[in-house]
């Protein structure tokens, strides 16, 4: 992969990250007090966020859209009277009680997600400057942290926007060469890849159904060259480069993402697609 690598997907990860945090100096330095706080604060936040979305209407949240639905030809009127009647028996429903020791489980398992997350991508240099990564994980920061996060955030969103501008300038020189219906059916950003199989001369590739809105049920490499095969199954399909060699071949590369970034790099004579039905 020449632009999309996992270090470039890394910094795309990065550039928003500045965003969300209250301010405060007491963050300064490391105190289980101001954390344990800080935790009550945001504990309390979600308990009373899901009380107010118990007290929500269906009905009336839905009304608006189902209305707009018929106005715009979507929907006939009478289902969407159907469908607020269903709606309206919902609400007559006893709601369950809130559960106060689940809200808390989902406040800790985010407070330790976050920390990892904060702890994979911040640098070092940042990282110092946090007296407690528990804090930051729940949403507080001094301001010069604050600040440190934006100069981060904003040179990654430069990094990015450039690998994307070079990217799209190397296309435009090879798109009139590339076969149209091959590019299109490999846009395939987010979609599951189930399976990849290796038969004597190709390369397929199986996929899900889910965000794919070119309905490619499997892609299949002909008369193909590995550059790289890791394990994708699994995985998501994130971003593709394509590419043509002086030989003729197509140049096929995907940075896919889960857990963690794996890379599928292919050459190949042709590429055939076979399709969900619509």
């Amino acid at each position: 992969m020449r632009y999309y690598t996992p270090e470039w997907y890394q910094c795309m990860q990065s550039t928003s990250l500045h965003l969300g945090f209250q301010p405060d100096e007491r963050a300064a330095v490391f105190s289980e007090a101001f954390f344990q706080e800080a935790y009550a604060h945001v504990l309390s936040e979600q308990i009373d966020l899901r009380k107010r979305m118990r007290e929500l209407s269906i009905f009336d949240l839905l009304k608006k859209h189902f209305e707009g639905c018929v106005s715009m030809g979507l929907m006939t009127g009478e289902e969407c009277r159907t469908k607020l009647e269903d709606a309206r028996a919902e609400d007559a429903f006893p709601k369950p009680p809130i559960n106060e020791a689940e809200i808390e489980e989902k406040v800790r398992r985010r407070l330790e997600y976050n920390q990892e997350y904060y702890r994979r991508l911040l640098p070092a240099a940042l990282l110092e400057q946090i007296a407690d990564l528990r804090v930051l994980a729940l949403g507080v920061a001094t301001q010069k942290v604050i600040d440190s996060l934006c100069v981060f955030c904003e040179e990654n969103k430069r990094y990015v926007e450039n690998v994307f501008q070079a990217y799209h300038e190397h296309w435009d020189t090879i798109k009139q060469r590339f076969p149209e219906h091959i590019a299109k059916s490999l846009s395939l950003h987010d979609v599951k890849i189930k399976e990849f199989r290796q038969m004597e001369g190709t390369l397929t590739l199986l996929l899900g159904k889910k965000c794919n809105l070119n309905r490619v049920r499997s892609i299949t490499f002909h008369d193909y060259e590995i550059v790289r095969l890791d394990d994708v199954a699994g995985f998501d399909w994130g971003w593709e480069e394509l590419d043509l060699c002086s030989d003729g071949r197509y140049a096929v590369g995907i940075l896919c993402t889960g857990p963690e970034n794996r890379i599928l790099e292919v050459l190949a004579r042709d590429i055939t697609f076979n399709m969900y039905e619509r």
